[in-house]
């Protein structure tokens, strides 16, 4: 100012933030399992292919048998829980690394790098293991058909 004084405008901006945070995040994630969605998917897939040739990559494709009778014979909401413990399943998992990824309906991708031959076996058991496997807690068993 002319006489020599300031004026100071401040203006938290954390509550703004925290919105572009969640509008980003939901941007790339499903919102009924919140793991990563076919956008983020398409996105992580460019990453590894432009760096091809550096290291080993495992994609495993998981379709849920059955889902349709599940939900024709329970409806929606129970369907809807299905995904959220399989998706729960697969992101417990999964290690550092490795994405599990909901591309719609009942149908996830895994990618896995840094893999060998010997530990593709391992991972695809594991996988197979951990959502064939019988629910562990009431938690674990939001309906009465898991």
């Amino acid at each position: 100012m002319p006489d020599g004084s300031a004026v100071i405008i401040i203006e938290d901006v954390t509550e703004r933030r925290k919105t572009e945070a969640r509008i980003l995040h939901w941007a790339h994630h499903d919102s009924l399992t919140g793991l990563p969605n076919r956008r983020y998917l398409g996105d992580h897939a460019e990453r590894l292919m432009a760096g091809a040739g550096r290291e080993k990559v495992l994609v495993m494709y998981v379709d849920l048998d059955g889902f349709k009778r599940v939900n024709d014979a329970h409806g929606h909401n129970a369907s809807d829980e299905l995904l959220r413990l399989a998706a729960d399943r697969l992101r417990n998992a999964m290690r550092r690394g490795e994405l599990a990824a909901r591309l719609g309906g009942d149908e996830f991708v895994l990618i896995a790098t840094y893999i060998t031959d010997a530990s593709s076996v391992a991972f695809v058991q594991k996988i197979v293991r951990e959502l064939l496997a019988p629910s562990r807690s009431p938690a674990d068993r939001p309906c009465a058909w898991a």
